[in-house]
């Protein structure tokens, strides 16, 4: 591994270029995977004013250098937060960030670890919806709007919902600053040259849940024994967009009350066991292939933008061309719901400041159009103008698409967070999952009983306290 010093120099000679030699070099992979009809010419709203770079606050220097530790993460999205760290040294000499990579299963378990021994790094990585509400509403994370406010920082760069989703502190303070964000897996991406084949038009936002059913039927048709027209799985963040996509809910909007058994949410769940039971094109337990999609075995896949595009480039190549749309929304809902990764500062860190400036640099425009025009291509930070960044756009067609989309929702419409008010989002979805997947899978019949059983269930838990 290189030394820091050397990091260090190349930084400065690869900050230079990046932009120009990244942006050509993904522009040549983009062409080659993606439909240009699927992206329309032009933002459907103008982008806000460009957000000027992030400096860290000045903070005198001290006789010997400050070390922050900092848990980022190990996997490709935590490429961006090593090259910030490498700049922030660069912009303030007088400290060292240390980075103590985690995967994404350690910083679910060795995070409340470190925190309840009292042995936390100064600042980590916690993503929103699945490691930030318990930890954020039992205290762990300084609340940031003291600093935010001296700083006079501003928030309305950000996409609004990212922003709200982070009020997640004691009494709901902000305890995390944005950077990668989606609204849910609710994108429908697909083999153009498949269906191309197959004589059977390119999906759109338009459609309605029929017609996709009329679609699927018709690809199943064409498909050889063990491939498949589609995917969704059991999970209970992927029924909620489903739900909201229905007009309903699993989880109300104050994340107080379950509504599994509401009519137009059984209907959602209904529409998806019919796809498996009675249609045969999503694939039955233990007939799903890995990776299924990117070796051609699936015909279409719902997900959200990063996770289909990143990764996809090397994966497929030039053997097939990304076609992209945002749910359709032809019977006139599109469920959404605010998945945010976030930058949080340990509540008893000695160096509050100085984690601020980082923690500020992580959600800058620079730090996000880097991410998206790097190898990795993870989505283009939390800032609405960064999803609508030239560069950006021609590198990264999928989130421009979905960028489009999130403008046409409008303040006060988009998806509440997806886990229950007293944090217990684990045992809601363990117990959610693991009861839908017996009738998904036809090990139980699909009653009006079984939901009632389970909205009473789901319910229990979420009157709980805090765990």
């Amino acid at each position: 591994m290189q030394n820091r010093e050397v990091q260090r120099k190349m930084l400065k000679q690869t900050r230079r270029r990046f932009f120009q030699t990244t942006a050509l070099a993904g522009a040549g992979i983009a062409a080659s995977t993606w439909l240009a009809a699927c992206v329309p010419p032009a933002p459907t709203a103008p982008p806000a004013e460009k957000a000027p770079e992030v400096e860290a606050p000045a903070v005198k220097a001290p006789a010997e250098k400050i070390v922050i530790r900092y848990n980022e993460r190990l996997e490709p999205h935590g490429d961006v937060m090593r090259y910030a760290s490498r700049l922030y040294e660069e912009q303030n000499p007088h400290i060292i960030v240390e980075n103590e990579p985690l995967s994404w299963g350690d910083t679910g378990t060795k995070t409340p670890a470190m925190v309840a021994a009292g042995t936390m790094a100064d600042m980590a990585f916690q993503h929103g919806m699945f490691h930030l509400p318990l930890l954020g509403k039992k205290g762990a994370w300084l609340d940031l709007t003291p600093l935010a406010e001296r700083d006079n920082h501003d928030f309305g760069i950000y996409w609004y919902w990212s922003i709200d989703s982070l009020h997640m502190g004691p009494n709901d303070e902000l305890v995390a600053m944005p950077m990668a964000v989606n609204a849910g897996e609710n994108d429908l991406f697909w083999n153009v040259e498949m269906l191309e084949g197959m004589g059977i038009d390119q999906p759109h936002d338009q459609m309605t849940t029929q017609q996709l059913t009329e679609m699927w039927i018709a690809i199943q048709k064409q498909l050889p024994e063990n491939a498949f027209a589609m995917e969704y799985g059991v999970h209970q963040k992927r029924m909620e967009v489903l739900a909201r996509s229905f007009g309903s809910h699993v989880i109300s909007a104050d994340r107080k009350s379950c509504g599994i058994n509401l009519e137009a949410t059984k209907a959602a769940y209904k529409w998806m066991y019919d796809l498996l039971r009675t249609h045969h094109v999503h694939p039955d337990r233990g007939e799903g292939v890995p990776q299924a999609f990117y070796s051609g075995m699936q015909a279409t896949a719902f997900n959200a933008a990063s996770n289909i595009f990143i990764g996809f480039g090397p994966a497929v190549g030039d053997a097939w061309t990304l076609g992209h749309c945002t749910w359709p929304r032809g019977d006139g809902w599109w469920g959404t719901l605010p998945a945010t990764n976030g930058t949080v500062i340990y509540s008893k860190t000695k160096y509050p400041e100085e984690c601020w400036g980082l923690a500020k640099l992580l959600s800058s425009y620079e730090i996000s159009v880097w991410g998206a025009l790097s190898p990795s291509h993870i989505t283009p930070g939390a800032i609405r103008e960064a999803w609508f960044d030239p560069q950006v756009r021609e590198v990264c067609p999928p989130y421009y698409t979905a960028a489009l989309g999130w403008d046409t929702i409008k303040p006060g419409e988009f998806g509440a967070l997806p886990v229950p008010y007293n944090a217990r989002r684990a045992e809601f979805d363990d117990l959610h999952n693991n009861e839908w997947e017996k009738v998904f899978f036809g090990d139980e019949p699909f009653t009006d009983a079984f939901f009632e059983t389970l909205q009473q269930q789901l319910q229990e838990i979420m009157d709980k306290p805090l765990p």
